[in-house]
């Protein structure tokens, strides 16, 4: 589960060091006609409402792995909460074994 947990953080990290696209090339900022083109662009592509739709999933997925991720922990907390049980049960078996004796 912590490998899925972390190759799922690994993709939305490409994901995001891959989103640049809103930001203009320098070439942009200097003459008008490709400002006006770039901006076209963007609306005929539709690149916010993608990106925003991308960054809604991202959103879902890093919910589910925070689950997932507390889901292990909880698993691990209780399996180590039993074996400190087992260990004062041993520890008291202990002690009356040798006030016994």
């Amino acid at each position: 589960m912590l490998k899925f947990i972390g190759r799922a953080l690994n993709t939305k990290n490409d994901i995001a060091d891959n989103i640049y696209i809103f930001d203009a090339p320098e070439q942009v900022w200097d003459d008008e006609y490709l400002d006006t083109l770039h901006k076209g662009l963007m609306r005929h592509f539709d690149l916010r409402v993608r990106f925003s739709e991308i960054e809604y999933t991202l959103r879902i997925i890093e919910d589910n792995l925070k689950i997932f991720r507390e889901i292990s922990q909880h698993r691990e907390s209780n399996l180590l909460e039993w074996i400190i049980i087992i260990l004062i049960m041993v520890e008291v078996l202990n002690l009356l074994i040798s006030k016994l004796l």
